[in-house]
């Protein structure tokens, strides 16, 4: 059975219900506006105007030199030689002729990895392999532009306006099938594509750019006809699930035909295990999404939360997900103790149905358990095993079991999986969805007649805000020049690391130009010193 659940007084910053049904067509969803709270930016405007944006004619339309970017900085058609920034002229170096749009001196626009060297494994493709390593115990909210960053190691002005990348070639959650009700419209932004999905009559859930073929109007702001057409608000150009314009009120002209060029590029859309996903890449999909069979399983109780707008990069959430030594402090009173700095990490990596994965195990004996999960298994000591999996750059696989000493696998057992999507929205805003599932049947020894799933989730948004906050602030000091910084990494790091490198190669392949925010760098280690 699965549930789903608002986090915190209803639906998120990530859709709004816009006015009340419209007298003339259904009920719709559609993005907050500009400046609509301080962690929704993806449709603040900035930069030129759009008749100011390089671009070229075909068919009569207007399009961008990168038609997949809205607003771009980098073209990234001439990265070798010649590059242009904003339409001006670059060299081979990647310097601009002077201040401009990509702000003084010009931003490069080649990312590579601080430390010169890109590290790749050599066991790719051939399995999992397993790796264990073990250590000693003892602003004023203004409305920012999307995507835009303070990032350089120059100049703290050079701004990188959706130039920045993202990795597209990828499958993200678009929403739980809960959320794509019939004849409901529904506004998003994915890695950078502003996009319009909705369900037909048929049930299958399609989306197409959300930028009108005709004048640029956004499509979530229309409705839907009969027959699964979606019509444009602004000058009626209606469309199919297929993309293509099916009508154009302004045609009068009975033998008039509609522009062949007038057509919406459609996304592949995928829809299994109660999760909606979406492939916003230009090279076809590699396989099928991941599968998330507790969600849609009647043995399992499952409570879903709404999406959860974070302003930060996406690469700092999963980061934070590997990375349980920040249970004390960041957590300590709740889930986290000081002893989980100290528990020994096995690494395994590995791919599947062509997507790669990154695994940590963490086994724990005879361990006393922090408060909250004493209360959620009503057990003071246990056995723990704690698995946690990056799957792409869009998911996130968290496996708990617990049971008395020595009692794993055995019927004393408890636990509970989380899937937790990430999908960005640009360079410095992502959405986070947590889908929580239990044994059905499993109750919460803290509150008996209550189920395990519900003790869980109770305790989940406490632990959420925490990890929302540190994130948010880490993404705050990317505003500042990096000035000989570097991060100090130990031997808890490895996984993060590994993380980064894996993310490195997916926006290496894509042939990314920009910057990533959170990318392998030589680190200095402790014993480096200064």
């Amino acid at each position: 059975m699965a549930v789903f659940r608002p986090e915190r007084g209803g639906r998120g910053p990530g859709h709004r219900r816009v006015g009340g049904p419209r007298p003339d067509g259904p009920h719709r969803v559609s993005p907050d506006p500009p400046g609509h709270g301080r962690r929704d930016h993806r449709h603040c405007r900035g930069g030129p105007a759009d008749d100011e944006q390089p671009g070229y004619h075909r068919g009569g339309l207007h399009r961008l030199a990168d038609p997949g970017r809205d607003r771009p900085v980098h073209r990234r058609a001439c990265r070798l030689q010649g590059r242009r920034v904003a339409g001006r002229a670059m060299d081979p170096a990647g310097r601009g002729g002077g201040p401009g749009p990509a702000g003084p001196g010009g931003v490069p626009c080649v990312r590579a990895c601080a430390g010169g060297v890109r590290h790749r494994s050599g066991h790719r493709g051939r399995g999992a392999r397993l790796l264990t390593a073990e250590w000693p115990r003892g602003r004023t909210c203004g409305r920012p532009r999307i995507g835009q960053l303070k990032y350089s190691r120059r100049a703290a002005s050079c701004h990188l306006t959706q130039g920045a990348p993202v990795i597209r070639n990828a499958w993200y959650v678009a929403g739980f099938s809960q959320e794509f009700a019939a004849g409901t419209i529904c506004g998003q932004v994915i890695a950078g594509r502003p996009l319009v999905v909705w369900r037909t009559r048929a049930g299958e859930a399609v989306a197409l750019d959300a930028r009108c073929a005709h004048k640029r109007f956004p499509l979530w702001e229309g409705r839907l006809l009969d027959g699964d057409v979606l019509e444009c608000a602004y000058h009626g150009f209606a469309y199919d699930p297929a993309g293509r314009c099916v009508a154009i009120p302004a045609l009068h002209e009975q033998g008039e035909k509609i522009p062949q060029t007038a057509r919406q590029r459609t996304f592949p859309v995928t829809e299994q295990d109660g999760v909606v996903w979406l492939w916003p890449g230009d090279s076809p999909p590699a396989g099928a999404p991941p599968r998330t069979p507790e969600i849609g399983s009647g043995d399992w109780e499952t409570i879903s939360t709404e999406p959860m707008e974070i302003a930060a990069n996406a690469r700092l959430l999963i980061e934070n997900l590997f990375d349980l030594t920040h249970f004390y402090p960041l957590h300590a009173g709740n889930i986290g103790s000081l002893a989980d700095a100290r528990v020994p990490v096995e690494i395994e990596r590995g791919e599947r149905d062509g997507i790669p994965y990154l695994k940590t195990i963490r086994r724990r004996h005879s361990f006393t358990l922090p408060p909250m999960t004493r209360d959620r298994f009503g057990l003071e000591v246990a056995d723990q095993v704690q698995e946690h999996a990056m799957v792409g750059p869009g998911l996130f696989h968290v496996v708990v079991r617990v049971a008395p000493p020595g009692r794993l696998g055995s019927g004393e057992e408890q636990g509970f999986v989380l899937y937790q999507s990430i999908t960005p929205r640009d360079e410095s805003h992502h959405v986070w969805r947590r889908s929580t599932s239990c044994k059905a049947g499993t109750g919460w020894a803290g509150s008996p007649g209550r189920s395990l799933v519900e003790a869980i989730v109770a305790g989940a948004p406490t632990v959420i805000e925490q990890d929302r906050w540190a994130i948010e602030e880490q993404q705050k000091m990317f505003a500042y020049p990096d000035e000989g910084y570097r991060e100090v990494h130990i031997r808890t790091d490895g996984a993060v690391v590994m993380a980064r490198r894996i993310l490195d190669d997916m926006e290496a392949a894509e042939g990314l130009a920009g910057p990533s925010q959170v990318q392998s760098q030589r680190a200095r280690r402790a014993a480096d010193g200064a």
